[in-house]
């Protein structure tokens, strides 16, 4: 009853093509599933010519193994009652990617790679493929070696390449391993979904421990261009509120005069001295408003580097992992960011 397809297009993703053998007409169809919808729930309303057959189109938000929990109703326009049939479909956790062909995959090279050594039998990352990834011949990946095109390589010896296209983010996936030095290559360009992919692969071939090269230039650049400006908006923060202590000074010193202009009944100067308070009070409102501005600056650079040290950390596993995240959280604490990004891309 229920198909799930993947096509390479711009504004679309997976197709779900639901059609009745009973040649029924379906008049709404609606999905659950947890973690992929923003909502609780996916309604598809067909307008149109009536027809026992239904493409629905939708992009899950995360790679997450789900369930597709699918509600059909049918029936035809004159009857009053519609029928109602249900079916599950099974959703692997990188459900986004479509294997293609060489010769596409090489139109949009990915920059971003994440270079390791993984010493484990071609077996196993066959399994961890079918398992995890659905437009995928599992007959052929595992019969047929030119299918994933495993071929001699200039030094001899034999190399696995897979390529698929991420129908989310329009962007190319590489799988190069050679098996005989054991040098492995994921080629993509959104690190989350290279965490996802290093997460998955080694606890799956049961991999306690890997370290690894992560080269994300855009990422690094963000993080080199943070750590160069985090002085200075620290220089800033403190400038702004040695700024406003001062004139919270003032404003207290001009209370107090006021007071005593009041108590001697010499109106005149008292009015000057709350004309001064007033100039003073919008001095601190706008002082107030630059230096927030100026923190949430600074936090918003905190907070994208400890994301980053996160992201990075999930490159690795194990101990490297560990290493990684107690490194960086040192050289935070010790000022010395500039380590930062050479942590980073070759870990510890």
């Amino acid at each position: 009853m229920s198909e799930i397809s993947g096509a390479i297009r711009e504004r679309e993703s997976l197709c779900l093509r639901l059609t009745l053998s009973n040649e029924v007409p379906i008049r709404a169809a609606l999905l659950f599933a947890e973690g992929i919808f923003d909502s609780e729930c996916y309604t598809v309303h067909p307008n149109g010519k009536e027809s026992a057959e239904l493409n629905v189109n939708f992009c899950p938000a995360k790679n997450v193994f789900a369930e597709l929990f699918i509600k059909v109703f049918a029936g035809y326009s004159i009857e009053r009652q519609l029928r109602v049939f249900e079916v599950n479909q099974v959703l692997p956790r990188f459900v986004t990617f479509v294997q293609i062909d060489q010769s596409i995959a090489q139109q949009k090279p990915p920059e971003c790679f994440v270079s390791f050594r993984l010493q484990s039998r071609i077996d196993q990352l066959r399994l961890w493929i079918c398992e995890n990834f659905a437009f995928v011949d599992e007959e052929k990946l595992q019969n047929e070696p030119s299918l994933v095109a495993e071929s001699e390589g200039n030094d001899g010896g034999k190399k696995l390449q897979l390529y698929f296209f991420c129908t989310r983010n329009q962007e190319m996936l590489y799988i190069n391993w050679d098996l005989n030095s054991g040098e492995f290559q994921f080629r993509h360009n959104d690190i989350q979904n290279v965490t996802d992919l290093i997460q998955s692969m080694c606890a799956n071939m049961n991999v306690r421990e890997l370290r690894s090269r992560a080269h994300f230039p855009s990422i690094l650049a963000n993080v080199k261009n943070i750590v160069e400006s985090m002085d200075e908006r620290y220089q800033v923060n403190e400038r702004l509120s040695s700024e406003m202590v001062e004139r919270i000074n003032f404003v207290r010193e001009c209370v107090v005069r006021a007071e005593d202009m009041l108590v001697i009944r010499d109106f005149s100067d008292a009015r000057k001295l709350y004309g001064r308070l007033t100039i003073l009070n919008k001095e601190l409102i706008g002082q107030k408003t630059v230096r927030m501005a100026a923190r949430k600056e600074l936090l918003d650079g905190l907070k994208l580097l400890n994301v980053s040290i996160d992201q990075f950390a999930r490159l690795r596993v194990g101990e490297p992992s560990y290493s990684l995240i107690k490194e960086c959280r040192k050289a935070i604490a010790n000022d010395n960011l500039e380590a930062l990004p050479k942590l980073f891309e070759f870990g510890v």
